[in-house]
């Protein structure tokens, strides 16, 4: 029961840790899992080094999986 309210609180426990360029990098508080959005608007570098294997990045040719063998992309 404990595991389920820990996985239903970590869907409202996102914020944006910073935004640079074009890119907004945000961090779950309770998992850990980080993200990477891409709000528009021309290029700018992706900090790869912010993120680790198994986090999103949400970019202009749809999302994928950071460290996944083959880039998993979801539309």
């Amino acid at each position: 029961m404990r595991g389920l309210l820990r996985r239903i609180q970590s869907l409202w426990s996102w914020r944006a840790v910073r935004q640079d360029g074009v890119w907004v990098y945000c961090e779950n508080s309770i998992t850990g899992r980080r993200s990477a959005h891409w709000t528009g608007g021309c290029y700018g570098p992706l900090d790869q080094q912010w993120l680790r294997d198994g986090d999103f990045v949400h970019g202009p040719r749809g999302s994928y999986v950071v460290g996944a063998e083959s880039e998993i992309w979801a539309g």
